[in-house]
Parts: structure tokens; C-alpha cells; sequence
């Protein structure tokens, strides 16, 4: 339990769980972890519509089941603030309230809405899939859980005593950042021609890809992301509102990358200057 001696000047005993406990960072490990998954399969999952099997099955109710536990999870973890650890229940409620509570009551709320309807056997075939339909898309709003990455990311940096170590984690968080815009800008592209294959538009249809497997359509639509970084692509629009999505994507992935390579650069060239200095200090002894 969090005592008036953590962080210099706990103001009470109240809540059990403080931030950087190891349990705490297991928690935080895990919740990274599944985060991570939730940015790459719910995406993928909306716009190909592949078909479902007992690996994915098992993730999502850990998902779900994770996320359910984190809520009161979260409603008895201290927070620091000013340098004391602040352990009184009733801020800490407060705290969450102001932040994270209903945004994650609204979230899990809406997977649990998902699972019984998908288990309800009796509603109308109509309406369930109606049902269906917009809850799958109000998944969404699972990627608001992207702002916690802030606070996973600090959680594991805090576990590292090596400004290498930070540095290294900084590179891989980039990368990581780097590849999941390209995820999201592949479904994305792939979504927007998917709506048109009933017409007999859109470059899935001139690619003639409608018909494999969502693991290769889902290759395509990575690769055309990828090539707006480094290369021409076999695929291109067709339609014009696929000509303005693409203008669009390009646009926002050159100033994304521009970005985050120019804070890689910086991370990679801040590694070197730690190392130079630390062969000067060697060399010195």
C-alpha cells in the first residue's frame, strides 16, 4: 500500500496500487501489448472482413476482459502529483473521472453491447445485423485508446537506469509509430475501394483482387501504403473520390514521416554522442 514515505510526502493510506510498483508494470506491460493489437486487428478486422478464427477469438476476450479489469484498476491507482505521491481514494477518483473514466465505460460498454447481441438468438435477423453494423463501426472509438500509449511507453521508460536503454526504446517507439500509420492509411485505402466493388469500380476491381484472401488483399493495400514513402506501386485510383483519399493519405503520410524520421534521426544521432562521450571517459581512466 502507498505510505507517507513514497515520493517524498504521501498525504494517506487509501488506495493499494501506486504507479510504479512492479505489479503495476506488468499491468501496463500487458495493457501495451494488447493496445498494440487492438491498433493492428480492429482496423484490419473492419475493412477485410476475414474470416474469424479460435487465435483471434481467445484475443478479443482477453482484450475485452483486460480492459473490463482496468477500470477499477484505474479507480485505485495513485497518481503523482508535484512530487507526492497523492494515495486518498477520492482524488483519485476525481482524477479519473476528469480523464479516462468515461471514455473507457463507453468503450468497453459498447464491446460488451457487441457480445450479447451477437448471443442474442432471438432479436429479428434484421435488426441484429443492423445492430451489428453500427456497433462495429463505434469500434472505433477503440483507438482512442491510443493516448494511453503515452503512458505505457513512460511506465516501461521508467523501468530503464540507462539513457541508452531510453534512447533505444525511444528509436523502437518510433518505428513501431512508423508502420502503424502505414496500417492504418493501408485498411484505410482498401476500405474506401471496397465500398465500390458492387459497382464494378475502384482499384481493388482493376487489380482483380476482390475474390483472395484477406491476407492478400491486406499485402496490396500495405504495399501501396509503403510505396508512398519510397516508390511507385502497381496499384493505383480509379475512382474520383479514390484520387482525393489518396491526395489526402499522401499528404498526411509525408508530413507524419518527415516527422517521425526527423525524431529518429535525432534519437539515433543522441545514441552516438552517449557513446562518443562514454569511449572519451574510458579512454580517460
Amino acid at each position: 500500500r502507498a505510505s507517507l514515505s513514497d515520493g517524498g510526502g504521501a498525504r494517506r493510506c487509501g488506495v493499494p496500487l501506486t504507479p510504479h510498483s512492479p505489479g503495476h508494470a506488468l499491468w501496463d506491460f500487458v495493457g501495451c501489448a494488447l493496445l498494440f493489437y487492438d491498433v493492428v486487428a480492429m482496423p484490419y478486422s473492419i475493412s477485410f472482413s476475414p474470416t474469424p478464427n479460435m487465435t483471434e477469438t481467445i484475443l478479443a476476450w482477453l482484450t475485452l476482459i483486460f480492459w473490463s479489469l482496468d477500470i477499477p484498476v484505474s479507480m485505485v491507482t495513485s497518481y503523482y502529483e508535484d512530487g507526492s505521491l497523492v494515495a486518498e481514494l477520492a482524488p483519485v477518483l476525481r482524477r479519473y473521472a476528469k480523464t479516462w473514466m468515461v471514455l473507457d465505460v463507453l468503450i468497453v460498454g459498447n464491446e460488451w453491447i457487441s457480445v450479447l447481441l451477437s448471443a442474442h438468438s432471438d432479436a429479428s435477423k434484421t435488426e441484429l445485423m443492423k445492430g451489428l453494423r453500427f456497433l462495429r463501426f463505434a469500434r472505433l472509438l477503440r483507438l482512442f485508446r491510443v493516448l494511453k500509449a503515452t503512458r505505457f511507453v513512460q511506465a516501461v521508460r521508467d523501468q530503464f537506469h540507462s539513457e541508452t536503454a531510453e534512447v533505444i526504446l525511444d528509436v523502437c517507439v518510433y518505428t513501431v509509430c512508423l508502420l502503424g500509420i502505414c496500417h492504418l492509411v493501408a485498411c484505410l485505402w482498401y476500405a474506401v475501394s471496397h465500398a465500390h466493388v458492387d459497382d464494378g469500380t475502384g482499384w481493388v476491381v482493376a487489380a482483380d483482387i476482390a475474390a483472395h484472401p484477406a491476407s492478400h488483399r491486406y499485402l496490396v493495400a500495405m504495399h501501396w501504403a509503403l510505396s508512398t514513402f519510397v516508390s511507385s506501386s502497381s496499384v493505383y485510383p480509379v475512382t474520383s473520390q479514390e484520387y482525393t483519399v489518396a491526395v489526402i493519405l499522401m499528404s498526411a503520410s509525408i508530413i507524419m514521416f518527415s516527422s517521425l524520421l526527423a525524431m529518429v534521426t535525432g534519437s539515433v544521432m543522441h545514441l552516438w554522442t552517449l557513446k562518443n562521450e562514454r569511449r572519451r571517459q574510458d579512454s580517460s581512466l
